[in-house]
């Protein structure tokens, strides 16, 4: 469907039987969508990861780093800072390690996928 907002409307509008959304952005819809309740079923939950993660290249400058964690570890402190999660429905950034996304390194490999093979495209 091209995002999960959109994959809710698919399945709400039978243009699918079945899709994928990850938990914030069926919240964020529920609220506006009252069919949400009567006409989808959550057939199963993933463990709990964190969203759209943020991650630069290893090379990158160490000060560069450091000022650019804590500028977005602070950006929900300011107004200016709060207008600018909003445009991509966020509420803040959190740290997060590797350790975070195990849940998501399990279920590859489950699944048989070597995440290091991986082709990712996002067309």
């Amino acid at each position: 469907a091209g995002s999960h907002d959109a994959t809710l409307y698919a399945v709400l509008n039978k243009d699918a039987d079945i899709g994928a959304s990850k938990n914030t952005v069926y919240d964020w819809v529920r609220k506006n969508e009252p069919r949400i309740d009567k006409e989808i079923i959550i057939l199963a939950e993933s463990s709990k990861v964190p969203s759209n993660g943020l991650c630069v290249r290893s090379k990158l400058d160490e000060n560069l780093k450091k000022k650019l964690r804590k500028a977005l570890l602070q950006l929900d402190k300011t107004a200016a800072g709060q207008e600018v999660l909003k445009t991509f429905k966020a509420l803040r950034f959190i740290e997060t390690t590797v350790e975070d996304y195990q849940p998501v390194f399990e279920l590859a490999e489950q699944a048989g996928i070597r995440i290091e093979d991986y082709e990712y495209r996002n067309e």
